[in-house]
């Protein structure tokens, strides 16, 4: 599946801009990356979720998001992502933001290439 996802771009690196995999932020082009799936809670509304990774299903969506939600805009980037595993809704009380989870994340080098110079 094809979603959206803010990252960080610096020295030719993706890195996620909060939890990261196996104590890494790094996000490594053209392969797959499972999440450390278990129950987290959110901070925002104190509601507990099964954890993935975050991702928005336009451009669009994450492009506001981007605009209305983050100061720091140096480095970030909304990038085009493959998904796979089990796809949900962070919440399913359809309140707040449309984020939906991911088991597995795939981020490829072409999709990375046109940041290279920003």
């Amino acid at each position: 599946m094809i979603g959206y996802k803010i990252v960080e771009i610096k020295n030719g690196k993706v890195k996620t801009l909060y939890h990261g995999v196996n104590k890494s932020k790094e996000i490594r082009l053209n392969q797959w990356y499972r999440a450390d799936k278990k129950m987290v809670r959110d901070g925002a509304k104190c509601k507990y979720y099964l954890s993935g990774w975050h991702f928005l299903l336009t451009e669009e969506e994450c492009q506001n998001l981007f605009d209305d939600s983050f100061r720091v805009k140096k480095d970030r980037y909304i990038i085009k992502c493959n998904f796979r595993g089990d796809i949900r809704p962070k919440h399913n009380d359809k309140n707040g933001k449309p984020y939906y989870l991911a088991d597995e994340i795939y981020i490829s080098s072409a999709d990375v290439e046109k940041f290279r110079y920003s």
